[in-house]
C-alpha cells in the first residue's frame, strides 16, 4: 500500500505490500479521510483475484486508490514508476489469506481435495504439482526440512516419490500422514508442515520479503 496524505500542513505517504480484500481499510482511511485531508493509496498483490475484490471494496477512494499486480519485492520500483519520491510508512501483510485457503481450487490447503497448484499468480511457472511429482527425493526432503523444520522430511519425501503420481491435495495429505511419525500429542494435521514448505517454495515468500526489506529506501 502506498498512500499520500496532504492538507492542514500535514504531509505523509504510506506504503504497503498487500491489499488483499481491502481488509486494512481502517489504516487506509487514516491516510485518505475527509475534512481537508487527501491521500493516495497504492496497493500491491500478486493475486489477480484478490486485487479485483479489493478494487470493489476500495472503489470509494476513486483515483486516490491504485492497485498493482506485483510481488512486494517490487514495491520500490512501483513507487518510482508512479512518480512518488518516497513514503512515510509501510504496511506489509504477508502470507496466505483465509480466502485463498478456503478455495479448494487454489490448492493451498488440505481441507478439501484440490489441484496441487498453490500459486499466487497464475502466470508463475512453478506449482506444487511440479515439486511433488517431478522433484528428486532429496530435493523434496531438503525443502521440507529447510522451510518447515519437518523432522520426518526424508521419510515423507520417500513416501511421496513412491506414491507418484500424487493426484491432488487430499492424496498428498494422506501420503504424508501415513509416512510421518507420531511425535507426542498431535495438535496439528500431520501434513501441516509439508503444505507450509510447499507454499513457501511456490510463492517464494521469504525470498521476496528479503528483497522487500533490503531494497531501495522508500522512507
Amino acid at each position: 500500500m502506498v498512500a499520500r496524505k496532504a492538507g492542514r500542513n500535514v504531509r505523509g505517504r504510506n506504503a504497503g505490500s498487500r491489499r488483499a480484500l481491502g481488509g486494512h481499510r481502517a489504516e487506509a482511511d487514516l491516510w485518505t479521510t475527509p475534512g481537508g485531508l487527501s491521500g493516495r493509496l497504492i496497493s500491491l498483490d500478486r493475486d489477480a483475484q484478490a486485487l479485483e475484490l479489493a478494487r470493489e471494496r476500495l472503489k470509494t477512494f476513486g483515483e486516490r486508490a491504485t492497485l498493482v499486480q506485483a510481488p512486494f519485492s517490487r514495491i520500490a520500483e512501483v513507487v518510482h514508476e508512479l512518480g512518488i519520491p518516497g513514503v512515510d510508512g509501510v504496511l506489509a501483510d504477508l502470507g496466505v489469506s483465509s480466502m485463498q485457503l478456503d478455495q479448494a481450487a487454489r490448492g493451498f490447503s488440505f481441507r478439501e481435495a484440490g489441484p496441487l497448484d498453490m500459486r499466487m499468480d497464475a502466470g508463475d511457472e512453478v506449482t506444487a504439482d511440479e515439486i511433488v511429482n517431478r522433484w528428486a527425493e532429496k530435493e523434496i526432503a531438503d525443502l521440507l526440512y529447510r522451510e518447515a523444520e519437518e523432522h520426518d522430511s526424508r521419510r515423507i519425501a520417500r513416501a511421496i516419490v513412491r506414491a507418484r503420481p500424487i493426484r491432488d491435495t487430499a492424496h498428498l495429505a494422506t501420503v504424508v500422514a501415513g509416512a510421518r511419525k507420531q511425535w507426542g500429542r498431535q495438535r496439528l494435521h500431520p501434513a501441516t508442515k509439508t503444505f507450509l514448505a510447499l507454499r513457501i517454495a511456490v510463492i517464494e515468500r521469504w525470498r521476496n520479503s528479503g528483497s522487500f526489506f533490503l531494497g531501495p529506501q522508500l522512507l
